[in-house]
């Protein structure tokens, strides 16, 4: 399937916001506006009032299994405070995820459920939401990797050149 460089229509324009000015990479079967957005956030990453906006808009039910889960008490005494970082990290990362399966699955869902009349706006609005998480998440990886690197003694390049 090649998709081709078309001006997007209003409606998908005022849900995915701003365009950057980035030139686009060359990507598989992904719209050019879509590459041109996720290039901000894989160089940046998401601020931390767009990331919380996100999380204020996609509420996680207190029941669902989405939560990343706890580390338990007993295990939580005995651990040193690189540790302690090491799993608030995680945990902020599979919560960071769950949030993305949220939206992600409300968008599958009213695909799913809602053939005849589907409300474009919403799911749009809920698979940019996952996209944008998920390509944050991706940034803040790559930006680990690359401390974890460096802090390993390895330099930069070893890890741009030999670790692709």
């Amino acid at each position: 399937m090649e998709i081709e460089d078309e001006p997007l229509d209003e409606e998908a324009a005022s849900i995915l916001g701003h365009e950057p000015g980035c030139k686009p990479a060359e990507e598989a079967d992904l719209h050019p506006a879509i590459i041109r957005r996720r290039q901000i956030v894989l160089k940046d990453g998401l601020s931390p009032e767009e990331r919380q906006a996100l999380f204020q808009d996609l509420v996680i039910p207190d029941d669902s299994m989405l939560h990343a889960p706890a580390l338990n008490p007993e295990i939580h005494l005995h651990l040193d405070a690189v540790a302690l970082a090491r799993d608030r990290h995680l945990q902020a990362t599979q919560n960071c995820l769950g949030t993305a399966l949220l939206a992600h699955g409300q968008a599958f869902s009213c695909i799913v459920a809602n053939n005849e009349s589907l409300d474009r706006p919403f799911v749009l609005d809920k698979l940019h939401a996952a996209d944008k998480l998920l390509t944050d998440i991706f940034h803040q990886q790559t930006q680990s990797c690359r401390a974890d690197s460096a802090a390993d003694g390895y330099p930069i390049y070893v890890f741009f050149f030999l670790g692709s």
